[in-house]
């Protein structure tokens, strides 16, 4: 009787190695395919290949700033704008306060005795030359708005008082409206003596004994009718009108 043939065990036994290299290089292929995949990955993502990938458990690693929806992990200062347009009106604000301008102070804070201030037809002061109908400063007062204190001056006529800044404490100035002569501050009685062409004399106060005319009346304006016969002079001031008179006198 014939040996059973193995022929067939003997077969299959050969062809198992043959599966198992293809198998092995099979893995082997994805293993370096991968491989690369993840170099490519890492260099790309700024990673270094050979350092461990699994960081994000690491309790040293830091987490990155960068990217959509990370949000930092400092605390936020409350007082701060929150966007931009808020920042510019902070900083706007800011500016203002910054730039408010000082408080001019009042046109007439510089001016002296001796010197002189004009107005316009609105009643607005500012220094002026000393001319025929202006004011001169007798006295500037500190602190002052009384005219009262002003009496003590001879010729004195006029005063104005202001506040060099607004919150200052007030200025008076005592003046004297500047007449074409003396004639222009005469009373009633009072002597001066007259020169010059009748119709361009000039008066100067004197005393009685030595002048050749008195004043007989007074009057504010042009209004010579109103010296009924005596002499007069006239003389206008556009801008202060009240300061406008005739003056009568009599002669000596």
């Amino acid at each position: 009787m014939n040996a059973p043939s193995n022929s067939a065990a003997g077969s299959g036994s050969a062809l198992a190695p043959d599966r198992r290299f293809k198998h092995l290089g099979t893995a082997i292929v994805v293993e370096v395919v991968a491989g690369v995949v993840i170099a490519i990955l890492s260099l790309k993502l700024g990673l270094d290949p050979g350092a461990d990938t699994d960081v994000k458990d690491s309790p040293s690693s830091t987490p990155t700033t960068s990217g959509i929806g990370v949000e930092s992990t400092e605390p936020r200062d409350e007082s701060e704008p929150d966007d931009e347009s808020e920042r510019e009106s902070h900083s706007e604000s800011e500016s203002e306060s910054e730039s408010e301008p000082e408080p001019e102070p009042h046109v007439l804070a510089d001016v002296s005795v001796g010197e002189c201030v004009t107005a316009d037809g609105d009643d607005y002061y500012f220094p002026a030359y000393c001319d025929v109908g202006n004011f001169l400063v007798l006295e500037r007062l500190q602190g002052k708005d009384d005219s009262a204190y002003c009496s003590e001056w001879e010729f004195y006529n006029g005063s104005l008082s202001f506040h060099e800044y607004p919150d200052s404490p007030p200025v008076l100035l005592c003046m004297r409206m500047q007449y074409p002569d003396d004639i222009g501050y005469a009373q009633t009685d009072h002597c001066l003596y007259a020169s010059g062409p009748d119709d361009d004399m000039t008066f100067e106060f004197a005393d009685c004994a030595y002048s050749n005319v008195y004043v007989v009346g007074r009057t504010t304006g042009r209004d010579t009718s109103f010296c009924d016969g005596y002499g007069w002079a006239t003389w206008q001031n556009a801008v202060f009108t009240e300061y406008s008179y005739t003056v009568c006198f009599a002669w000596l």
